[in-house]
């Protein structure tokens, strides 16, 4: 019989040799010894599975995970397109491959540049001394073609990437489409809903709503995930998505959607990412902030949305108080609309003492905001 293998000891890596051959040796038997999870900071770089990386959770993003944020989020219409000023080419042209004008083209070029002086304009550190971009397009061609025109603007290296996502195409009208038919339907989407009539062979604004929802947890994700860093997200939609997205980023009402219409083609919409301080001073604390309630969308860019007031704009338009297991106790605010963007500040109102001293209470929980805080101002 072979010899069992040698354990590393002393004994058997000197003298002990001979009693290895002659059986004599055995290995002393493993003990398996229990690890704890290893606590992984949040907001560090391998922090890319956090729960509160998915905008679903109860938890919200932390400082850190602020200063991994992009610096704004610019959503463009596509330029003037032939289906713009001839709607009947939708009878023989598809949708997806309907192209930009002479006009439309000239129109996203100066749009490119408004994005550039958008970006030259910021007072925060850009990444690597450059203010860059990144592109997230409708794959539809008169956005492509929209994208190529804005990036004639841009200096060398100063795009950092560009991809498709079907999520933002356009709603869906039928496939090839007869036009007194379409002039037809539309007429009845007036009287029946702008939001929940269906196109025959087509999308409602509904389904439209449900498409972005699942491309606003992704983006969100990525965003808490250090992505889009320091950069400026452009993303290049069209008119009723541009609303929709708007839609669910800021929780407007179905009724509120329908007082909205389409911005002009090609004047970017911009979500400016605001300083931390001035979240602090409206007194939202560390890891309680929704990413969503991060960017607020700028007063120039509100003019160009016909139909968005001043309420609609708000980024925090619930207030809601966190319980201390895994759902929320929703409480409306007196002066605020029903719906509303995801605000999950733990005021404490209705609390108990011994509510508030529990270990997880909103006492403990400033306690550790107040920490992480003055941890994260060295940074």
């Amino acid at each position: 019989a072979l010899p069992r293998r040698c354990c590393g000891m002393a004994l058997c890596r000197g003298g002990g040799r001979e009693r290895q051959l002659a059986g004599t040796h055995r290995a002393p038997a493993r003990r398996l010894r229990r690890v704890p999870p290893r606590a992984i900071a949040s907001g560090s770089d391998t922090d890319m599975f956090d729960v509160r990386h998915h905008s679903t959770g109860n938890r919200r993003t932390d400082l850190q995970s602020y200063l991994r944020l992009p610096h704004r989020l610019v959503l463009v219409r596509h330029g003037e397109s032939l289906g713009n000023v001839d709607d009947t080419a939708y009878t023989r042209i598809p949708d997806p491959q309907i192209p930009l004008t002479e006009r439309g083209c000239k129109q996203a070029q100066l749009a490119g540049a408004n994005v550039v002086q958008i970006m030259d304009d910021n007072t925060e550190s850009p990444r690597e001394g450059m203010p860059c971009a990144y592109f997230i397009l409708s794959p539809y061609r008169r956005s492509k073609e929209t994208f190529e025109n804005m990036n004639m603007a841009f200096s060398r290296g100063q795009v950092v990437g560009a991809q498709e996502e079907v999520q933002l195409r356009e709603q869906d009208f039928g496939n090839f489409q007869d036009a007194s038919a379409k002039r037809r339907e539309k007429d009845e989407r007036l009287e029946f809903g702008r939001f929940y009539y269906r196109f025959p062979n087509g999308e409602s604004g509904a389904d439209v709503y449900d498409r972005l929802t699942i491309f606003e947890d992704h983006l969100v994700r990525d965003m808490n995930a250090g992505r889009y860093a320091n950069v400026t997200v452009v993303m290049v939609t069209h008119g009723l998505a541009l609303r929709i997205f708007l839609m669910r980023w800021l929780h407007w009402s179905v009724d509120e959607f329908e007082r909205v219409y389409n911005p002009p083609n090609s004047q970017p919409i911009v979500l400016e990412r605001r300083p931390f301080a001035e979240l602090q001073r409206e007194g939202w604390h560390l890891g309680k902030v929704h990413t969503k309630e991060v960017y607020q969308i700028t007063e120039m860019s509100r003019f160009l949305i016909p139909g968005c007031t001043e309420a609609m704009a708000s980024t925090s338009r619930i207030s809601c108080q966190v319980s201390d297991n895994a759902g929320a106790i929703v409480a409306e605010a007196e002066d605020c609309p029903i719906m509303g963007a995801d605000s999950w500040e733990p005021t404490g109102v209705g609390a108990s003492d011994s509510e508030s001293d529990a270990e997880g209470g909103p006492d403990t929980d400033r306690r550790a905001a107040s920490a992480d805080a003055a941890d994260v101002s060295k940074l």
